[in-house]
């Protein structure tokens, strides 16, 4: 998921993540994982915000910079999802 810089902070990283989480509910998904760039904190704090915690680091992950990745997931739960 990304957002370009020139549309940011305008509640489309939000949009997108309500979105997947419809879509992941429609799949009847318990669970959903991502992997983020350490450097990117913007990206953590809104996967923070809509619930994904911290569960890992892959060392090195990005081939373009050797940078780590954040492991972040959420347990999906019906009773806090949007309509």
């Amino acid at each position: 998921m990304a957002v370009v810089p020139e549309a940011r902070r305008q509640g489309l990283g939000r949009a997108l993540m309500a979105q997947l989480e419809h879509r992941l509910d429609e799949h009847d998904c318990a669970e959903v994982h991502l992997e983020v760039r350490a450097s990117n904190v913007t990206a953590q704090s809104l996967y923070r915000a809509v619930g994904f915690r911290d569960s890992g680091r892959r060392a090195g992950y990005y081939s373009d910079t050797g940078e780590d990745a954040l492991l972040m997931s959420r347990t999906l739960d019906r009773s806090e999802r949007e309509e």
